[in-house]
């Protein structure tokens, strides 16, 4: 009975966190006002949590799965990876980790770390998966950063032509840009290339005339 109460006590207080710390971001979310939100003394979210840092930790740590059986409509390896994106944060198999760490990231460095670990472990893997090889570590972080980009529009500034866009939409319109990095080969330009011959600078249409 007392394992019960317990563990009954720790689910209503990781909800209460879920809750402000997505409302209110970490900085502001405080350990009292999690305890009185979960009905309990603040000393029980130490109690069984630690710290507020433990409890943030726990709040936001969620594994991605793998990429669902291709569907009929989603022909190419972007769509599945953009549909997929979507049911972690639509519908049934929703996760309250991903909005939390986006709202989060620009005010806490722990919860910054978070969303660096989760490219790192899962997003990574998880495009590597969609292209059945090894990505140019750059370009996976082209596909991330506008997967991501994307959630930040859509969920939580909810610019309104990214907001309504039906989920099919989405997943033609983004995977098709997933889909670009995916498969270019090789690596990216280095060096004096990658942003043209600086040594022999484009000439001026506008100076040359005036000569």
């Amino acid at each position: 009975m007392k394992t019960r109460k317990s563990d009954r006590t720790k689910t209503r207080i990781l909800d209460a966190s879920r809750t402000l710390f997505a409302q209110l971001g970490y900085e502001a979310t405080t350990v009292r006002g999690i305890a009185e939100m979960a009905g309990i003394d603040p000393s029980m979210v130490i109690r069984y949590f630690g710290s507020k840092d433990a409890l943030f930790a726990l709040t936001v740590d969620f594994e991605m799965g793998n990429v669902a059986a291709p569907l009929s409509r989603d022909r190419t390896p972007g769509q599945r990876g953009v549909r997929h994106f979507l049911r972690l944060w639509e519908g049934e198999e929703a996760n309250a980790a991903l909005p939390i760490l986006l709202r989060t990231a620009s005010s806490s460095t722990l919860a910054a770390e978070k969303l660096r670990m989760l490219f790192e472990t899962q997003i990574r893997r998880l495009i590597e998966h969609l292209a059945g090889r090894p990505v140019d570590p750059e370009r996976a972080g082209l596909i991330a950063s506008q997967m991501l980009g994307f959630a930040y529009c859509r969920y939580i500034l909810q610019i309104e032509s990214v907001a309504n866009m039906a989920p099919d939409r989405v997943v033609a319109l983004l995977g098709e840009c997933v889909d670009h990095h995916l498969q270019c080969e090789g690596s990216l330009p280095h060096g004096p290339d990658a942003h043209g011959d600086q040594s022999n600078p484009p000439s001026d249409p506008v100076k040359e005339e005036r000569s």
